[in-house]
């Protein structure tokens, strides 16, 4: 049980997280330094608390989405 809430709080987990809805909504992976997609995987951990819904606001609010 620790060592699966170690995993869920880690960086990779949150990276792997954020590229899966990167993939499925932006249809493409990010490019190699996408400042957007390495903010997503830092607020996501911090900010957002591991919570996607938020993390989903902010991947919808991305050039790469399409926002303006």
């Amino acid at each position: 049980m620790e060592w699966a809430e170690v995993a869920a709080n880690s960086e990779p987990f949150a990276r792997k997280v954020v590229l899966d809805y990167w993939r499925l909504l932006v249809g493409e992976d990010p490019q190699p330094g996408e400042a957007e997609f390495e903010t997503l995987v830092q607020r996501l951990s911090s900010e957002h608390e591991y919570r996607v819904e938020r993390m989903l606001r902010d991947l919808i609010a991305t050039e790469a989405y399409g926002a303006p």
